[in-house]
């Protein structure tokens, strides 16, 4: 199913790799779960994220990269999930906390 998903939203986005995303934050102040590096790269060259966050989740496969070309960098803001859900409530909260002084 990720596969259709992601071969959906390449069509979608196919004259402007930004036209999901874009449309995605006239309605929220996030976009979450964004898997391709051609969208992710032109949605930053229109630095249209303050932040970007990396959820890493060792316990889980690698998807296979035909649904999933975008990687970790260093510019991306990393949260390991890598424990127990109560685990990652807390990392989340100290992003939640970060978000919030970013926007100060």
């Amino acid at each position: 199913m990720r596969r259709i998903w992601f071969d959906e939203i390449s069509r979608y986005n196919r004259t402007d790799p930004t036209r999901l995303a874009s449309e995605m934050l006239n309605y929220a102040d996030v976009y979450v779960g964004m898997r391709s590096k051609i969208e992710y790269e032109a949605c930053m060259a229109k630095r249209m994220f303050q932040k970007v966050y990396w959820v890493d989740d060792i316990r889980k496969a690698v998807e296979p990269t035909d649904r999933f070309t975008l990687k970790y960098n260093r510019s991306m803001t990393l949260i390991k999930n890598h424990k127990s859900l109560l685990d990652l409530a807390l990392v989340a909260t100290e992003a939640a906390a970060d978000i919030n002084e970013y926007e100060s």
